[in-house]
């Protein structure tokens, strides 16, 4: 995280998050708090790190902060979105790129330029120059792993 703007937006995604679960549901229950304030620091921690042109951190709080907007309209209209579910969206929102990190699977070895697909235990050689974006048919599958 060398970007001397990465942890102001981390730090802001995280408070808007929290401020959107305590507007939800309270501050009764302490725990999905601390789990969001955890879960966003490891994976925008770990984003903010993909040399990937498009598919970085501020795309990834965009993207997530989109859907903090998205489950407060349906919370208005419908009042149907349970904590575990609010938690499960945010989650797989924060997460939905994740796969493009070089450093994100056990599988993936730095030193040989080895990535994990994903699928199975095959990985693919990538080239000095290439950027993250290269795992961009494997982002997906390597995202679950």
């Amino acid at each position: 995280m060398s970007h001397p703007c990465t942890q102001p937006l981390l730090n802001t995604c995280i408070q808007q998050l929290q401020s959107g679960y305590i507007d939800f549901y309270g501050k009764s229950e302490s725990e999905p708090i601390t789990f969001i304030d955890q879960i966003a620091r490891v994976v925008l921690s770990k984003i903010a790190q993909t040399d990937a042109p498009y598919h970085d951190l501020e795309h990834t709080v965009l993207v997530t902060l989109a859907g903090l907007e998205i489950l407060r309209g349906k919370q208005i209209n419908e009042g149907s979105v349970s904590p575990q579910d609010w938690l499960n969206t945010i989650v797989s929102l924060l997460c939905h790129d994740i796969g493009y990190c070089k450093r994100i699977c056990r599988a993936d070895r730095l030193e040989q330029r080895r990535y994990a697909t994903g699928a199975d235990q095959q990985t693919i050689y990538l080239s000095p120059e290439t950027t993250d974006a290269s795992l961009t048919p494997y982002h997906v599958d390597r995202g679950q792993l």
